[in-house]
């Protein structure tokens, strides 16, 4: 065998092992049960937690791969990321809040005189109520203006334009994310927000479709 054989050998023999160090690194390790027992399993487990029925992570570990309860384990991990960073409101959050609710009080108490014999103390908090949202929609679009990266915590898009959607009542009015609210629209930072079970939803449905 001469000198250049050799070389031609050494670089085939590279070349094969990096292919199957490729295929080991793309493959995940084999599941212990066979994909049509674990299709029928992850399948109960889906519909227990569909019920709202809690399903341990012993159990889910046992029916997912590794991979796919890492995933399962990292999604959860950056739900309560989320959580936690909702419970640290800017303060510039907390001030619109206190305008807001100022406005929905004198709302709210206007409404409650409307057909009784005081319409004229209806029509004063009325108009205070006006007063009031438009003092908020004036202070949100300031912090906005400095501050857009502020946008995410309200329940909707933010749009100061004539043609907007927001208006000079509780409900027209953007809210915090957090707030209690039945007019609170969802949106904003609570898009992503999921509970457990839906987490665990999320993976199993994925773990099946990928079977």
């Amino acid at each position: 065998m001469s000198i250049f054989d050799e070389d031609n050998s050494l670089e085939k023999m590279r070349k094969k092992l990096a292919a199957l160090d490729n295929d080991n690194t793309n493959k995940s390790p084999p599941h212990k049960y066979p994909p049509e027992k674990r299709r029928i399993k992850l399948n109960t487990i889906l519909k227990e937690l569909e019920k709202g029925n809690n399903v341990q992570n012993r159990v889910l570990k046992t029916w997912l791969t590794d991979e796919e309860y890492e995933g399962f384990e990292q999604q959860w991990e950056g739900q309560k990321d989320a959580r936690d960073y909702l419970k640290d409101k800017p303060s510039e959050i907390t001030e619109y809040e206190k305008l807001l609710k100022k406005g929905i009080f004198s709302e709210s108490r206007s409404t409650g005189y409307n057909g009784k014999i005081n319409s004229k103390a209806a029509k004063q908090l009325s108009n205070s109520a006006q007063t009031e949202y438009e003092t908020a929609l004036e202070f949100l679009h300031a912090i906005i203006t400095a501050d857009p990266s502020l946008e995410p915590w309200f329940d909707r898009e933010l749009d100061f334009s004539a043609k907007g959607s927001a208006s000079l009542s509780g409900a027209g009015m953007p809210h915090v994310v957090t707030s209690q609210s039945l007019d609170n629209q969802g949106g904003g930072l609570l898009l992503g927000k999921m509970s457990k079970v839906e987490v665990k939803i999320d993976v199993v449905e994925r773990a099946i479709d990928a079977l």
